[in-house]
């Protein structure tokens, strides 16, 4: 099955809203999970518009808490990046244009577009 948070772009036809996943799987186990009100703990995605990784709370105490964390802008996000190949030690960024790129497939993807919208990465 493939699972989409709503909002964000469709993956294809067949997809489900992944709160529903999070309420089936989850909910029976932690009560924030299946609360519609409390976004199903669902507090961030962590890369808006992108397949990237979410936020889920286990607690309401951790859910209001972590909401109040985004809201004060007072997190910080840090990615590291695997790579089948070296890169050097050294400090890089990456600044290239980025747009959302429907598949022949159906997946949405994001790719380097001259056009698209400016994305910076250090």
């Amino acid at each position: 099955r493939q699972w989409e948070a709503r909002g964000g772009p469709k993956m294809s036809g067949q997809a489900r809203p992944l709160q529903d996943w999070v309420a089936e799987a989850l909910g029976r186990f932690r009560p924030v999970m299946r609360d519609a009100k409390a976004q199903f703990g669902l507090v961030h995605r962590l890369d808006r518009d992108t397949s990237g990784a979410l936020l889920c709370a286990t607690t309401y105490q951790g859910y209001y808490l972590a909401q109040l964390q985004f809201a004060a802008r007072r997190t910080r996000k840090i990615y590291i990046c695997l790579s089948h190949n070296s890169f050097p030690p050294a400090p890089a960024s990456l600044d290239a244009p980025l747009r959302f790129a429907l598949r022949a497939d159906g997946v949405w993807r994001t790719e380097v577009e001259a056009n698209g919208k400016p994305a910076l990465t250090k």
